[in-house]
């Protein structure tokens, strides 16, 4: 209706999936690449996961044209098998498989429809391609059919898996695959990939791709100001970009108007949203408001003239009641209503008939801050081996006026500057952590030899980490000014995150080169390279350590008598589950806290088992198995009080 209007030859922001007109985002790029990657290495089940409406589907769509392109002979033939809706039993998603397949079920039998499936799986081996099964939306799959993928995973030749299996949908499908039940399927993902939401540049960039496509030239239709509108209230969600794009420029039309202005982009956003913007004298909230004012202020008005202490048998003693001029002083000096905290006014400012009877307001301290959440500590780990020496400036900085609030944990009390100082450690080596599992998810794609652009730049890296580190903590990155955490933190959580970022950033020609597999940047080197150079510029000892009684690999990261101490106790009663810390007190009041690290599957490549072959980056394996104590993250910082202290003495 609008494209002869704005001068395009279509409609450019249309609802459906359009594989024509993929955007890459970084995310996006990825997922294509592993989605890809994954079927031509016969990895066996790739996972992507993203927010409604990111692309999911047009990047599935996507991979449909470049593995079947039409009238164009494939080098690697695959049958795909497409399931929009995977709400079935397991029984009826092996028909609907061989139905796809062209093969009819010989029965009803479960056994029976694997035997032909394996049997067609092979048949396309032989002839050198592949069945790939894509199940789109995959977290509305009854869990019993979740749990028979592993049926499928299991037909296999002797060197490749027979079907590949592509599992999308949205961030419960990750939590679904969490479950004990489905552990087993959870192991066999070889290849993740997650596509988050754009940013605001690629947001601004995505609105100019597709009205560059559907253009014969390029045109800019939107105002700046109208851009700011929606990309805000799209949140980097692409579908929700097309729907307030499009409906911008259904109503610019209607109003003749060649450049949608912001007050057009702000009425769309507002009636999408429900969000009417009506005058306040035409809501309804002000008609009951105003109802309510009339039943209120006569009653107030009977209760100021008549109040109940003139009752018969309640009437106070005479010089006990409030005189109208003295309540009138009052109730301006000192208002009924609770208001926020803040300095009293000047009595000059009050009225003369205010003040003539009014008493001097009383200015209320305002009340302390509740002391930070302490460190979570073992009990057997509060303090080490023998009493810390007196010393005579603790005395000194525990004088009455910087006296601190305390807080007793495990027994032991702790100040709170001491709890603060065990939150800002305890965030350091979460964050640390975070950056490691971010660049462990990335692994496949960055040592993958035929990609040469991997897509995975600082930038990513840093949206990637702050989405891990705000599910683990509820912090956002980006936000850490305004974040309900010690102050001392903020600073260091920006220093350490941008250090990480930077490596990442610094290591692209490495990562990006084509026909090399291993690269040897891995979550253990990076953690250490990063921890060595914060520690650096900050003065704080931040390091990774390895397990107990075991030679680590890199000297440097050998625990000392105090640490081996800690993770000997770990071994035998952490959770192994959750960001449990563990705080050591120590003789120069200092205070350590270490965050566990634990071996996954994924580490077994390396460290598992056989014990004693040698790992692809060159070092004996160390023969741990899932679940085994792997070391820690370990940060000290200096006592609260010393630190104060020389900073007074400086």
């Amino acid at each position: 209706m609008y494209t002869d209007f704005y001068g395009l030859i279509r409609e450019p922001f249309g609802t459906t999936p359009d594989a024509d007109n993929l955007f890459l985002s970084p995310s996006h790029r990825e997922a294509l690449g592993s989605i890809l990657y994954g079927i031509k290495e016969r990895k066996g089940v790739i996972l992507v996961t993203g927010e409604v409406g990111v692309g999911k589907t047009t990047i599935l769509r996507r991979y449909l044209q470049i593995a079947a392109p039409p009238q164009q002979p494939s080098p690697h033939p695959q049958q795909t098998v497409h399931l929009y809706n995977p709400n079935l039993t397991f029984d009826r998603l092996l028909a609907t498989i061989l139905q796809q397949l062209g093969v009819h079920p010989a029965g009803a039998e479960q056994s029976e429809m694997l035997t032909q499936l394996h049997e067609a799986a092979q048949a396309e081996h032989g002839r050198g391609g592949t069945i790939v099964l894509v199940i789109d939306e995959a977290q509305c799959m009854p869990i019993e059919t979740l749990e028979g993928i592993r049926m499928l995973t299991n037909l296999e030749s002797a060197h490749d898996k027979l079907i590949q299996i592509v599992l999308t949908g949205q961030p419960e499908l990750e939590a679904l695959l969490e479950r004990h039940e489905v552990r087993h399927v959870r192991e066999r993902i070889a290849v993740r990939a997650r596509i988050l939401p754009l940013t605001e540049a690629e947001s601004l960039a995505y609105i100019q791709h597709r009205l560059d496509q559907a253009s014969r030239e390029q045109v800019s239709i939107f105002s700046p100001a109208a851009l700011r509108v929606i990309v805000q209230a799209a949140r980097g969600i692409p579908r929700r970009l097309n729907i307030l794009c499009d409906n911008t420029l259904m109503a610019g039309f209607r109003r003749r108007e060649p450049i949608i202005s912001r007050q057009i982009a702000q009425q769309v956003v507002a009636e999408i949203d429900d969000v009417q913007r009506v005058p306040l004298w035409k809501r309804r909230e002000a008609a009951v408001l105003v109802a309510l004012l009339a039943l209120v202020f006569p009653a107030g008005l009977y209760l100021e003239w008549f109040p109940t202490g003139l009752q018969e048998g309640l009437t106070p003693p005479v010089g006990e009641r409030p005189t109208r001029q003295r309540d009138m002083g009052r109730e301006q000096a000192a208002p009924a209503l609770p208001r926020p905290a803040s300095p009293a006014p000047p009595l000059e400012s009050l009225s003369p008939l205010a003040t003539a009877h009014a008493e001097p307001p009383i200015v209320k301290p305002p009340a302390p801050l509740p002391p930070p959440r302490p460190v979570p500590v073992l009990p057997e780990l509060v303090r080490v081996s023998g009493s810390p020496p007196a010393s005579p400036k603790k005395e000194v900085a525990q004088a009455p006026e910087a006296r601190a609030v305390q807080v007793a944990v495990g027994g032991e009390m702790i100040s709170s500057e001491d709890a603060e100082s065990g939150e800002t450690a305890r965030l350091l080596v979460v964050l640390l952590d975070a950056g490691r599992v971010v660049l462990g998810k990335a692994q496949a794609t960055i040592n993958n030899p035929r990609l040469e652009d991997k897509g995975f730049s600082g930038a990513v890296f840093h949206a990637r980490l702050r989405k891990e580190f705000l599910a683990r903590t509820g912090h956002d990155l980006q936000a850490l000014s305004a974040a309900a955490m010690p102050e001392r933190a903020k600073p260091l959580l920006s220093k350490l995150a941008g250090l990480m970022q930077k490596a990442v950033q610094e290591v692209q020609v490495d990562i990006n080169k084509k026909g090399i597999g291993f690269k040897g940047f891995i979550p253990a080197t990076f953690g250490t390279q990063v921890a060595a150079t914060f520690s650096r510029d900050t003065g704080l000892k931040l390091r990774q350590i390895g397990p107990p009684e075991i030679e680590p690999r890199n000297p440097e990261n050998r625990p000392d008598e105090q640490e081996t101490e800690a993770l000997l106790t770990i071994q035998k009663s952490h959770p192994r589950v959750g960001d449990h810390v563990i705080s050591q007190r120590l003789p120069d009041h200092s205070l350590r806290v270490l965050l566990p690290l634990f071996y996954t599957r994924p580490c077994l490549s390396c460290h598992g088992k056989p014990k004693g072959e040698v790992d692809i980056s060159g070092y004996e394996k160390e023969g741990f198995k899932e679940g085994d104590l792997g070391g820690a993250i370990s940060v000290i910082l200096p006592a609260a009080a010393e630190t104060a202290m020389s900073q007074r003495e400086g």
